[in-house]
This record gives C-alpha cells, sequence and structure tokens, in this order.
C-alpha cells in the first residue's frame, strides 16, 4: 500500500467519485465478474477436512480452531461442515505462510 492510501485510512479521510450512470455499471459489472472468477476458482479447488488436515498437519483439531481465531488458516463452511483449501495446506506444509 502506498503512504497517501495508509494516511487515508488511518486519519479515516474518504475519497468521493461522481460516476454516470454507464460508468457505474462498468464498475459493478467489472466486480461482480471478478468475484464470480474467484468464487469459481474456489469452487474446483480440492477440500480437505479437519480430520484430513489434523493427520496431515500433524496436529491436534483444536490447534485448527485456534489457527482460524487468529487469522493464520480460515476454513470454508458449508452448514456445519468445516473445510480447508488444499493450496491453504500445501502452503503451511511448503512453509509459504
Amino acid at each position: 500500500m502506498n503512504n497517501n492510501v495508509e494516511e487515508t485510512l488511518q486519519t479515516k479521510q474518504f475519497i468521493q467519485y461522481q460516476l454516470n450512470k454507464e460508468d457505474l455499471e462498468t464498475v459493478l459489472t467489472k466486480l461482480v465478474e471478478r468475484i464470480i472468477e474467484r468464487y469459481e476458482v474456489a469452487k474446483r479447488e480440492p477440500k480437505l477436512t479437519i480430520k484430513q488436515v489434523s493427520q496431515r498437519l500433524s496436529v491436534d483439531p483444536s490447534t485448527l480452531w485456534r489457527w482460524e481465531r487468529d487469522g493464520y488458516l480460515i476454513p470454508t463452511r458449508l452448514g456445519r461442515k468445516v473445510l480447508y483449501n488444499e493450496s491453504d495446506i500445501a502452503a503451511i506444509e511448503e512453509g509459504r505462510i
């Protein structure tokens, strides 16, 4: 983040833009497309259960809960089911996170 953005966030100043209807539609369309693209990529990624992750990383399931609480490893929740992205687990194994 550049210094101007950090200063803006720290002082809670906000920048206002004026957009015409067409520009607003373009911005919103691109935003929705990016969200859909990220969702589609995430949906295709292999998911692992708590049991699989705890065995693979040799940690207790309570460690996974603590990592979630601390923001270290965030799972996806589908109802009561807790799933982890395989790429996040690989990153931990490789020491990237």
